[in-house]
């Protein structure tokens, strides 16, 4: 299963503690305080990672802490640096601080955001030394490091979705068009996350990859149902199939349901490219089509499909091309 999102506890560092001592060198007649600072305690950094794919190594990774500062030492000596810690996350992932309601978003490779800073290292007697204490008897004590719960999410990016009702022949659809092996079932919501497949044109060698989505419902966009939590990934994709089967009573209401749900979570979601497609053609016969055709809403760009024989996929596929190379 891939992890696309989840929630794990991060800390950065405490600062080391400064020490107090003095000097007690055989050839010095007077010594000085000579306690060293305190190291600074590591910091937590994320950072974007071409290689890495989902978010699974973090499963069993739910506490996260970086190093902790040295203390100081005699002689001047400032404590060691507590080491660094770098979260690699695939690109595109994004981080909620829940605690400060801070967002952080990492869309290139090698972006790097400093999440946590580590705390600062605590100063030695040595620092408070003046004119009028020479001989200073204190130091600080290194500042913890800042902690709190980080909500990270990987956000899908595909250059076509795939969307429809329940049980409308979506991953059907996917598996054909791609190698992609969606579970396929005869009931609503067999998918329940998001479905990756890689389609290829030999011609042109260029390939785009799609994504299949849950079944989107009337109240997906307020959160009803299992759209809600995926339509926000929905943005980085240039076009939409909009996936209908011939079964359904009322392919124009289906239609219009879809459409209003996504206009509703967010209006720019209209200005994408679209293609209604109608499944499982091959129940029909010529007669029983040129029937269904006249429910079929007007002015829009549509074709009919079978998954079952393979009726216009081929026609699909170069017409997804065609109006991509046009974007």
């Amino acid at each position: 299963m891939i992890i696309r999102e989840l929630i794990i506890h991060c800390s950065s560092g405490k600062g080391g503690n400064g020490v107090i001592h003095f000097r007690r060198n055989k050839f010095i007649s007077k010594g000085g305080p000579d306690g060293g600072n305190g190291g600074d305690g590591g910091s937590v950094f994320f950072v974007a990672n071409n290689f890495v794919s989902n978010l699974n190594h973090l499963k069993k990774k739910r506490f996260i802490k970086a190093d902790n500062g040295f203390d100081g030492s005699i002689n001047f000596k400032k404590g060691k640096k507590g080491e660094d810690l770098f979260i690699q996350v695939p690109i595109n992932t994004t981080i909620i601080d829940m605690c400060n309601n801070i967002i952080f978003k990492l869309n290139r490779n090698k972006d790097s955001i400093l999440v946590f800073k580590g705390g600062r290292g605590g100063l030695g007697n040595s620092c408070f030394k003046t004119s009028f204490n020479r001989s200073p008897n204190i130091c600080t004590q290194g500042l913890k490091g800042k902690s709190g719960n980080l909500y990270i999410e990987l956000n899908l990016i595909s250059d076509v979705a795939i969307i429809g009702l329940p049980n409308a022949g979506k991953s059907t659809l996917l598996s054909v068009m791609t190698s992609a092996k969606p579970l396929i079932g005869n009931y609503p919501f067999t998918t329940i996350d998001i479905n990756l497949g890689l389609l290829y044109n030999k011609l042109k060698n260029k390939s785009l990859i799609i994504s299949d989505y849950p079944g989107i419902i009337k109240g997906s966009s307020k959160g009803k149902g299992l759209g809600f939590r995926f339509l926000k990934n929905l943005y980085y994709s240039t076009i939409f199939l909009f996936v209908i089967s011939i079964e359904s009573i009322d392919p124009a209401v289906d239609f219009e349901i879809l459409l209003n749900e996504l206009f509703l979570f967010d209006s720019i979601l209209k200005n994408k490219k679209r293609i209604l497609i109608f499944t499982k053609i091959d129940l029909l016969n010529q007669k029983q089509k040129l029937e269904f055709e006249k429910k079929v809403p007007k002015n829009e760009d549509v074709i009919f499909v079978s998954s079952f024989n393979n009726i216009g996929i081929n026609y699909m596929t170069q017409r997804i091309f065609d109006l991509f190379k046009k974007n």
